[in-house]
Formats: C-alpha cells, structure tokens, sequence
C-alpha cells in the first residue's frame, strides 16, 4: 500500500510535463525587443502628435470662420426670422441631455447591480459585465458624481 501511494502521483506519460519556454520569435534578443519597444513608441507618439494637429485645426479653423459672425442679436431669447436666434436651441440642447442622463444613469447603474449581484456566471457574463462596468462610469463620470 505504501509503494501505491509514493507513485499515485507519478505518470510516466508526458500528460502532465512543464511547458518547454519559447521566446517569442521576433525578439530573438534583447536588443531586438529594444528596438522594437523604441520604434513602436515614436510611432504611437507621431500617431498621438498627428490627432492632435488635426484637432488643433480643426479647433481655429471653426474659430477662426465663426468668431467674426457672432453678434447679440444670435443670443436674444426670441426667435423669428429676422434675428435666426440661437438661444432657443442650446437650451433645448441642455435640457436633452439632462432628460437623456436622467433616464440612463439609472439603468445603466441598475443593470451593473443586477449583473454583479444576480446574474448567474456564463460565458455572457464577462463582456456584458465589461460593457455595462464601462457604460456605469461613463455615465456617473458625465453626471458629476464620484465611484
């Protein structure tokens, strides 16, 4: 009984050997994984410089076409044709978004409490777990309020 015991543990197959280490094959050596690491930062680094060219142009470009046309007259609280007033459609556009926060923080709260708490673990539960994590922050970062 005691020699069964000292090999129960023991395969002679290969069912259960250690994985054999593989280096990945381009980084062959560590001055190669260097130079990889060194190349793809300055290309993230032109990609993040390019964005925000574009940005910036964008940005004075619309300032620099919209400035010269805004008179008082495109602020007044009433609207006809004569003054085409602009005030009307920013407050509609406030009051969107606050009716739009106001029925979607709870649910998006709501539906990350029922997933955390009351869903039961499958394989859906990761990914809507993600998305419903991401779109709660979203919203409690939008409204202000602290996680």
């Amino acid at each position: 009984m005691a020699d069964f015991a000292a090999t129960a543990g023991k395969t002679d197959d290969m069912t259960h050997a250690n994985a054999k280490i593989v280096p990945p094959a381009r980084h062959e050596n560590r001055m190669a994984a260097r130079a990889y690491a060194l190349v793809m930062r300055w290309l993230v680094r032109l990609a993040a410089l390019i964005t925000v060219a574009i940005l910036v142009f964008l940005i004075g470009y619309i300032l620099v076409n919209g400035i010269p046309n805004l008179k008082p007259s495109l602020f007044e609280w009433t609207y006809n044709s004569d003054n085409v007033s602009l005030m009307p459609a920013l407050i509609n556009t406030i009051l969107m978004t606050a009716f739009s926060l106001a029925i979607a923080t709870p649910l998006g709260i709501f539906a990350a409490v029922w997933l955390v708490e009351y869903a039961k673990r499958g394989r859906a539960s990761p990914p809507s777990y993600t998305v419903c994590s991401v779109c709660c922050s979203l919203s409690c970062s939008s409204n202000g309020a602290t996680a």
